[in-house]
This record gives C-alpha cells, structure tokens and sequence, in this order.
C-alpha cells in the first residue's frame, strides 16, 4: 500500500552550521565573484541600469545657394534654391535637379520615343493613334504631342558643376516621451546651418552638395545628365546623461539605382483663347537630377529606474547560486560529503502514525473508565 506520507512528505530547510574553511572560503568567494559580475560587467561595462527608447524624428530639408546651367549653344541661365526643388515640399524626399530637358509641343503625328522599330511591321497597329508606319529615325510614327523630346527642337539645360555652389541643409527634429518628457531635440528653430568644414563644431546638419554625394561614393559630375537615387538614413544616438548625439543625427547614405538614374516628365498646357482643345499648347518638361529618400528615426539612452531595479533584483536572485554551488560540491563532490548529507537532511518520524496511535491510547482509555 502507497505510504501518502511519504509521497507528499514536505522537505523544510534546515539551518546548519558547517564549521569548514574550505566550505566557507567556496561560498564566501563565489558570492564575491557575483558582485564583481553584476558591479563590473553588469553596470560599468555593459551600463545595464540605462533605458533604451526608440522613436521616429522629422527632417525638413532646404536648400542654400544658387547652380548656372548650361546649354549646348554655351548660353547660361543660374537657378536658386528655389528653382532647384521641384517640388518644393514633399513627404520624405527631395528631389534636385541637375538636368531640364524642355520642348514646346502641339497635337499632331511625329515619332514616339517609346516605340523602336526598323520595319513597318515592328509598329503596332492602333486605329486612330498609329497605321504601322516606321519613321526615318527608327521610331514609329503616332498620332499625339509633336515633336517628341528626343528631337532637334528640345533645348537641354546641364549643370555647371565648377560654378555652383548648392548645399544641402536636413533641419531635424525628435522626441523622446519615455526617458525625457516634454523635450524636445530641434534645430528647426536654427537660423544658420551649420557646416562639417566648421572646426567648432562637433556636430552637423549641412553639407555642400558634391561632399554629400562622395559620402555615398557618387561623383555630382557624373550623375548631371541621368541624375541618381540616393537614401539617406539620418539616426541619433542620444545620450540623455551627456547630450551628446542629441542635436543632429548622424547619416548615412546609399545609393539605390544602379546607374539607371532618376527623372521625370512634367507637362505644363496652354489653353487656346477658342477653347478648342486640339489647338492647345503644351510645354514638356523632362527633369534629371537627384531624389533623395529620407529615414529619420533614432534611440535615445539614459538612467533608468526600472532598469536599475531589474539588475539590483537578478544581481539577489545570482547570489543564491553560491549556495546551491558550495551545497553540491558539499554533498556530491567533497570526499566528507557523506558526514555533511546527515547533518544536512534529517528524515523525522511519521508524525501521522504518532496522531494515530496517540488516538487509539485515548479510545482505549475512555473503554476502561
């Protein structure tokens, strides 16, 4: 028969008193090399006691200066900062340019740039738009805006690098409502850029247009006709305790396209005076230049209590290990440890055969009485 006493046997700690240096220079010395663990490693290398909070920041992006654009004739023409962003405001990106391609066009039927061809029978057939006709330049001939922008009558604006003078400024902004409420890193309210070339500065929100391009390996020469697709990921690695990497982020940048570049057609229509829409008037403007992607997050690191507590809390539960360590090596491993496991564990006697006897005694009492 199952003996439940047994089975169900609760086991207590015992306090015993072993009067052994060994067993008291293992424990003692064990608990030592904990706290070195959790004072050295834990808090001064590792800084487990900051808190860590991550966030998305805000970047506006101007431009300073002014870029002369050149044309094959030798004709130039200087663009603002202002006539250098199209658009002006846009949502994550920015977009400069550094080559116009620019054609005044009317409706009529003249070679399609889209279409290749050098037989009649490479062209499609759409009725009313194309009759299967290849043109004297390898282009099928369609109805639509005339003359296209590969032709004679396109004016090409380039930038002149070697007089230019374009920086870009990445106004920023970011907060961190966990570890510093109600504070907030800005320079949108800065009225000067503040330029990596500027010795005083350790930190900076503006570079020259060409140092901004070689950070990603680009050369702006390069690039003024096909143009380029940049990311640039702007990250702060804020230190709450010393504010440093607070003001401006730090970026890093990428280029994307692989070589293919970036541009983009922009028609711009006049309206006849009759209405009649098949007199109207169209200026197509095809423009090359850089897009500059924008990723604007960060962490922040500072003191944190909850963090504190979490390391004082494990720091007690690791010092528990010294006992379990010197306990092993005590019953399991020392050549004693049979003299310890009796001082140790003590079995007492089945306290639920003595209530049952002790009740039996009191029966057979009140029978005789």
């Amino acid at each position: 028969m199952v003996d439940l006493d047994e089975v169900f046997a609760y086991s207590s700690q015992k306090k015993v008193k072993i009067l052994d240096r060994k067993l008291g220079f293992l424990f003692y010395g064990t608990q030592i090399a904990v706290l070195i663990y959790i004072g050295l490693f834990v808090f001064l290398l590792n800084k487990a006691y900051l808190g860590y909070e991550w966030s998305v920041g805000q970047v506006r992006v101007e431009l300073r200066g002014a870029a002369t654009f050149s044309t094959e004739s030798g004709s130039k023409v200087i663009l603002d900062d202002h006539d250098l962003m199209i658009p002006e405001m846009e949502n994550g990106a920015v977009f400069i340019i550094t080559g116009i391609e620019a054609v005044k066009q009317s409706r009529g039927s003249c070679d399609n740039d889209d279409f290749d061809c050098s037989s009649d029978s490479d062209c499609p057939r759409f009725p009313g738009v194309s009759q299967q006709k290849c043109g004297s330049a390898g282009k099928c001939t369609m109805a639509g805006w005339c003359p296209p922008v590969s032709s004679s009558e396109t004016k090409k604006y380039v930038l002149d690098v070697m007089n230019s003078n374009v920086s870009v400024w990445f106004r920023t902004s970011i907060q961190f409502p966990v570890l510093a409420k109600n504070q907030s890193f800005t320079s949108f309210d800065n009225n000067v850029p503040v330029f990596d070339e500027d010795e005083s500065e350790l930190e900076t929100d503006a570079w020259r247009l060409q140092d901004f391009l070689l950070s990603c390996g680009v050369k702006l020469q390069n690039i003024v006709e096909t143009g380029a697709v940049i990311i640039a990921r702007l990250e702060w690695n804020c230190d709450l305790e010393t504010m440093q990497g607070c003001r401006f982020p730090d970026i890093h940048t990428k280029r994307l396209d692989s070589g293919s570049g970036f541009s983009y057609d922009y028609p711009k229509y006049l309206k006849s005076s009759s209405m009649d829409i098949s007199q109207d008037v169209r200026l197509l403007f095809r423009y090359s230049g850089i897009r500059i992607l924008i990723v604007p997050e960060g962490h922040a690191f500072g003191f944190s209590l909850q963090q504190t507590m979490l390391q004082l809390s494990s720091a007690l539960a690791l010092l528990s290990v010294a006992a379990i360590i010197t306990d092993f090596l005590m019953m399991a491993i020392l050549p004693e440890r049979r003299h310890y496991t009796n001082y140790k564990q003590v079995d007492t006697p089945d306290f639920s055969d003595v209530r049952d006897l002790l009740a039996s005694t009191a029966n057979r009492s009140k029978v005789t009485v």
